[in-house]
């Protein structure tokens, strides 16, 4: 009973869905796109890199030879046939990074629901757009353009300042806490 009453004046942790959504965060993985250059041709060169790439063999990929009347993309070929088969992706984003052209992106969408299975199966068509979204809303947290999130520094890192950094080589090797660069090899 002494649960019960402890967990009664505690916020909810559920929301109810259909009414009130839930921002993703800005580096979720949802629905997959297509993009296109500013002058309307495609970026995906149908290389095949994003199907090989794809641990779950969810994304189909026939390349063809642009013509010289019709071009699609700007290199040499081109997808004729794309399609990915949601129910087989599991979302991992391996293909984003494989993709050489930055063609393919990864939106907040998530809402991916459908009838049948074949629905389930973006070809082409449904996958490209004109203007792509990378988020659907803003996020309500920027950090300052000179943060590096990895280093948790300002940009540079390490060489960013030599004198500083030299200085302190020197007083750690006086100090005998520091290491010289041969020295590094020997203590492995």
């Amino acid at each position: 009973m002494r649960v019960v009453v402890k967990n009664v004046f505690k916020r909810k942790d559920t929301i109810a869905y259909p009414e009130v959504r839930r921002r993703p965060y800005p580096r979720f993985k949802g629905r997959h796109i297509l993009d296109r250059h500013p002058d309307g041709l495609e970026k995906c060169i149908g290389c095949e890199l994003c199907a090989g790439v794809c641990p779950a063999d969810a994304i189909y990929v026939v390349g063809a030879e642009n013509s010289p009347g019709e071009r699609f993309s700007p290199g040499e070929r081109y997808a004729q046939i794309y399609q990915i088969n949601y129910l087989r992706c599991i979302f991992c984003g391996l293909c984003v990074e494989a993709c050489p052209t930055e063609a393919l992106l990864m939106t907040t969408e998530f809402e991916l629901s459908s009838y049948s299975r074949a629905e389930a199966i973006l070809t082409k068509e449904q996958l490209i757009v004109d203007e792509p979204i990378r988020r659907h809303w803003p996020t309500t947290k920027e950090l300052p353009p000179d943060y590096n999130v990895l280093a948790e520094m300002a940009k540079g890192g390490y060489q960013a300042n030599e004198e500083s950094n030299v200085a302190d080589e020197h007083s750690r090797a006086a100090s005998g806490t520091g290491s010289s660069q041969s020295g590094k090899g020997a203590e492995r």
